[in-house]
């Protein structure tokens, strides 16, 4: 019990001292981000390169935009872990009154709450500025929040799994260059998994491991409810899953840099 609500004190503080600089984080990642994400999915490459893109389509491709947004987010919190364990190592004092475990649930839980507050209007907000382009009438608006905070939670966890892995930001760039920007990019950003399964199965197999897919796939989901897409519980399930083992992973990596293993 003590350690319970020790671990909500270190929560509350990183909410209250993140919190003091909200101004600038809303303004990139709940405005700024957000809009230009919009402008370039929704209505700039539908019109030009995508010429004639039907509304579906286009909603099709816009829902798994957040996660341009989402992601490099989530990254540039836990990035600080990075930082504290190569220069002040203030995580040392932490350690003295809390079990590495309850640090890493802690980092992840207020990481993905944090990142669920700056999505929860990207697409209230998408929808003003694209309109009737933006289909949301068969949305599934309390499934489309649950999406967005599964993703949140999945990107805090693998984002500091992947802080804890690398430990300098050289290794973090080459990380981000090796693994995260494949994963990106074949995470059906820009397809549905149907269209990838029926062109290559084995892709599709493949893709299964990837937790962007399931994200992308929930979005759609919820914002269209169509059945070529996976269903809620199959994505949410799968979100859940990967937020889970990123989390073993984080905790395993974060122990033996703290010479707890």
């Amino acid at each position: 019990m003590h350690v319970f609500y020790r671990t909500l004190n270190v929560f509350y503080r990183d909410f209250y001292v993140f919190f003091q600089r909200i101004q600038h984080s809303l303004l990139n990642f709940a405005i700024i981000v957000p809009a230009t994400l919009t402008l370039t999915f929704g209505y700039f490459l539908p019109n030009t390169v995508l010429a004639h893109a039907s509304a579906l389509e286009t909603t099709t491709l816009f829902a798994g935009s957040i996660m341009w947004a989402m992601f490099p987010f989530t990254f540039s919190i836990q990035s600080n872990l990075l930082y504290d364990l190569t220069h002040e190592r203030f995580i040392d004092y932490q350690l003295t009154f809390l079990p590495a475990s309850a640090i890493i649930i802690e980092r992840i839980l207020s990481c993905s709450f944090i990142a669920f507050a700056h999505s929860i209007f990207y697409f209230p907000l998408a929808k003003l500025i694209m309109r009737e382009t933006l289909l949301t009438t068969n949305t599934n608006w309390p499934a489309l929040f649950l999406i967005i905070y599964c993703s949140s939670l999945v990107c805090s966890a693998y984002n500091l799994f992947v802080v804890n892995y690398a430990k300098s930001m050289p290794k973090v760039r080459n990380f981000w260059v090796r693994v995260n920007f494949p994963l990106m990019q074949v995470g059906g950003f820009f397809f549905s998994y149907k269209t990838l399964y029926s062109f290559n199965k084995m892709l599709g197999y493949i893709c299964l491991l990837n937790p962007f897919t399931y994200i992308t796939e929930g979005l759609r989901k919820a914002l269209l409810g169509s059945s070529d897409f996976f269903s809620l519980y199959y994505s949410i399930s799968g979100l859940c899953i990967f937020s889970l083992f990123f989390t073993w992973l984080a905790l395993y990596f974060f122990k033996k840099n703290v010479d707890c293993i």
